[in-house]
Order: structure tokens, then sequence, then C-alpha cells
């Protein structure tokens, strides 16, 4: 299933952490997929990712998963700050300006996922982007990444839910407890936010990442009633399936 080409030395030992975590990335590089594999492999990088996807769907592998690769960086999650232990990085061949995503990429990345997900026992809703896990840093996979192309395939957590009549709820600066219900809301899935009742910059980018994830349609980082709506049934089923998993 994978191209065994290249192996990169940016990893080191998992810190007692169980995998239970994808995090996707685009490689946001000219050149070829093998030009970018090449990278992640030389050391001078200090970066690496376990699995690279190429756009014709050739899967290369990297780092082991036992290991930990160094492609998450500084990032949280659900109250952990080292993402990289418990976690497996996915590299998707992609510029990062606004460029789709072919058919056949996606295609091979849900079948990498899925086996992913069955060799670990990873929970299907935990897996995020870069930008979930780095929102002030990071966009990737991007605003044309299909989530709801991987949701088709049983992969991730999605939200059919739309509003006619959407209109902003709040403006920067201001102080409410709708504000404070929200931010308890992204916390609550897992999101490293302040709650302070304020829409402030860092809400502001933290609902900016939410969209760019479940609203790709609109990125604005507003706090309008569609986002609210949104949220709040992600929300809805990030606890469910956390129920599950502790059942």
């Amino acid at each position: 299933m994978f191209i065994n080409k290249f192996k990169s030395p940016n990893y080191n030992q998992r810190k007692n952490s169980k995998i239970d975590m994808l995090v996707l990335h685009y490689t946001a590089m000219e050149g070829s997929c093998e030009d970018a594999c090449a990278w992640l492999c030389n050391e001078l990088s200090q970066v690496s990712s376990h699995y690279v996807v190429d756009r014709d769907g050739t899967i290369f592998s990297l780092v082991d998963d036992s290991y930990r690769a160094w492609h998450a960086g500084v990032s949280f999650w659900n109250g952990s700050t080292d993402i990289n232990s418990r976690s497996i990085g996915i590299e998707i061949h992609n510029l990062g300006k606004e460029e789709d995503f072919p058919k056949k990429q996606i295609g091979s990345l849900c079948e990498l996922i899925n086996y992913l997900i069955d060799r670990h026992n990873i929970s299907r809703h935990n897996i995020l982007g870069h930008s979930d896990v780095a929102p002030e840093r990071k966009k990737d996979p991007g605003n044309l990444f299909p989530w709801i192309d991987l949701y088709a395939q049983g992969i991730g957590i999605w939200s059919n839910k739309k509003i006619e009549d959407n209109k902003s709820i709040t403006n920067i600066g201001d102080k409410s407890k709708i504000i404070k219900k929200i931010q308890n809301y992204l916390k609550a899935i897992g999101y490293n936010i302040n709650v302070n009742s304020v829409y402030d910059n860092q809400t502001k980018i933290i609902i900016e990442a939410f969209q760019r994830h479940w609203r790709p349609k609109k990125i604005d980082g507003c706090l309008d009633l569609e986002t609210e709506v949104l949220l709040h049934d992600v929300f809805s089923q990030f606890k469910y399936m956390n129920k599950l998993d502790l059942d």
C-alpha cells in the first residue's frame, strides 16, 4: 500500500501516549511530491510526517507509526500540548493556494485513514486539520479541503445544519453570555481558547479555524447565527462520540 522510498530522521520516541488522533496537513511546496518527501526527510528541515499522499493517490511512508514524527509543532487539542506524541501526521501534496484536491488523492487518503483507524483503534471523530490544533499559526489542509467527502466515507464529523436568514450575533470587543457559551463549546470540542465572555481576537481566530473545517464556504471569523448552530451541532456530536469512547 505504501512506497518506502524515503525515510525521515526527523522523529523521536513517543511520550507514553496512545495514538488517538490523525492530523492532516498540506505540503505547501512547489515541485513534485517526491521533492516534498525529500525535504521532510532532510535533517536540516527538522520537520516530518508519517505519510505523504501524492495527487495521483500514491502514498509514501516516511516515519514508522510507532515513532513521534515532527509534524504538528506548537499545538493543542483537548487539554494536550504534545500533539505529536498522540497523533499520526499525514501530509497531502497541495500548494495550499486555493488548489483543489484530486479525487484519486482523496480516495487514497480515505483508504489510508481507514487503515490507520483500524490499526490503532482511533475514533473516527478524531480526524483533524493542522489549523484545528494550531489555529493561530496554521491554515492547512486549507479552505478547499473536502472534509465533507471524508464524512461521506464515514470519517470525521460533519453538520448539515443550515440557516436561511443568517446574521451577525456580536462584534469584536463585545462581552456577553452568548460569547461565553460559544467559547465553552469550542473548548469542549478541543480548541485552546480562553473562556472570558469577550469576542476578542483569539476567539475570532479560533472561530475561523472552526469555519475552515465545518463551514468552508464562508471563513470570516464572524460569530453569526449559522456558525452558532453549526458549532452547537458539532459540539453535540463530539460529546456523543466521546461518551461512546468511555462506555
